[in-house]
């Protein structure tokens, strides 16, 4: 169990991945230690959504990110890792993530109508019952992590003691390996950005398959090429931050259809954020046709050849 205990500054694991040799180091050794990186972090993250109640806006956060980029790590390295084990621990990670998105749109919205001094509620009443709302749902993500991260950590020790290259070929180098690992995610991102993008669906599944390129590429960059690898991360960061600016609009307008009451005000309010959502969809999806999807698949095959 020492494995999961994290180093005082809480970085080690992470010097050693950016450390490796890239022609001299197994696929397996970036993988174990990539993995154990990223699933200790995980798990402290949940450790603390545990204990901390009410869990802040920040942890919710926080809490996220580290799950998505678990998660990406276990997409990537799937091929050295046993299937049912994989499967197990990403089920139960992907629930937490699940009940922690539901509060963290819940906060962006609450900051995004304090901040603007509008919102659908017109006393202090109204903004107490909206909070307890978000307590109910941040209470329900605390019991589900208590419930769940002992399961989590039986299931990450025995991930972990079974990664190893699996194929009948001889083990590659991580330079070697990179980009044919890499591969199945960018095909899984291009296909998302070759639907229509007018649908809001199809943006919200292109912003997730964009979070897992790039974490994915974080987790291999060792064994790419360095400036097209730069340059598809500077990408793929702008492209994520674009999606969830979207994505945040898309939110408030779902928020506002199931908290806001019928007054004349909260109407108005809603229609004013279907307008700036139509609107900011509009520019994106215009700027995407006319330049960037173009832009996006050369980055990618070039990071890739």
């Amino acid at each position: 169990m020492s494995d999961l205990v994290p180093p005082a500054d809480g970085t080690g694991s992470l010097r050693a991945v950016h450390e490796l040799d890239a022609d001299c180091t197994p696929i397996s050794e970036l993988a174990r230690e990539s993995l154990r990186s990223r699933l200790r972090r995980t798990r402290r993250r949940i450790r603390s959504i545990s204990k901390r109640s009410p869990a802040s806006p920040e942890s919710i956060h926080k809490l996220r990110v580290a799950i998505r980029r678990s998660e990406a790590a276990l997409l990537v390295f799937g091929r050295l890792l046993p299937k049912q084990r994989t499967s197990r621990l990403r089920r139960q990670l992907k629930r937490l993530r699940q009940l922690a998105g539901e509060v963290r749109d819940i906060d962006v919205f609450l900051e995004r109508c304090i901040q603007r001094k509008v919102g659908p509620f017109q006393t202090a009443s109204d903004l107490a019952d909206f909070q307890s709302t978000r307590a109910a749902v941040a209470k329900r993500l605390q019991k589900q992590a208590n419930q769940r991260q002992r399961r989590i950590r039986r299931f990450i020790v025995r991930v972990l003691r079974r990664v190893r290259w699996r194929e009948p070929s001889r083990e590659p180098s991580v330079a070697c390996a990179a980009s044919e690992l890499l591969r199945p995610v960018a095909d899984r991102c291009l296909a998302a950005a070759t639907v229509d993008l007018d649908e809001l669906r199809n943006l919200h599944r292109l912003r997730i398959e964009v979070k897992r390129l790039r974490y994915a590429t974080e987790l291999l960059q060792s064994g790419l090429s360095g400036i097209p690898c730069a340059r598809l991360l500077q990408e793929l960061a702008e492209l994520q931050q674009s999606l969830g600016q979207l994505c945040d609009h898309a939110a408030d307008v779902r928020l506002l259809e199931q908290y806001g009451e019928a007054t004349r005000e909260n109407t108005a309010l809603l229609d004013a954020a279907r307008r700036t959502l139509d609107d900011r969809q509009s520019d994106f999806v215009a700027s995407w046709k006319r330049e960037g999807r173009n832009q996006f698949r050369q980055a990618v095959s070039d990071c890739l050849h």
